[in-house]
């Protein structure tokens, strides 16, 4: 009866250690599907994180670009600015030289331009 009981206890643990095996065989299939779902997410994500990177280089690259061609806008106003302050003198002085031209008579009367006339004769 030893004998029995023997191959019984050795059955019962045969059998149980077979079920913890597959147990233990589904846990490991179950983590190494997720496992590769996992890395197949971080080779998504690195090929994303790849693409966004030569974007932002990309982008940067058109930063400078319009940096570089707004100073050059900035210098050209500034120069365009300048040459419109000189012509603008240019246009008073001509203006003044007309309207000198203007009071002057050509039948051999002079006539004198006396400006400030009242602040004058209050004196």
């Amino acid at each position: 009866m030893d004998t029995d009981a023997y191959r019984t206890t050795t059955e019962i643990d045969v059998n149980s250690t077979v079920n913890q095996l597959e147990e233990l065989y589904e846990t490991i299939s179950i983590l190494a599907s997720g496992s590769e779902a996992l890395k197949k997410d971080v080779e998504g994500m690195n090929s994303g994180f790849v693409e966004h990177k030569n974007k932002l280089q990309s982008l940067a690259e058109d930063v400078s670009k319009v940096k570089l061609s707004v100073e050059r806008d900035n210098t050209y106003l500034k120069e365009t600015q300048s040459h419109l302050d000189i012509l603008s003198q240019d246009l008073m002085l001509l203006a003044e030289k007309i309207d000198e031209m203007q009071h002057v008579s050509h039948d051999g009367t002079f006539t004198w331009k006396i400006t400030n006339f009242q602040e004058k004769m209050s004196q």
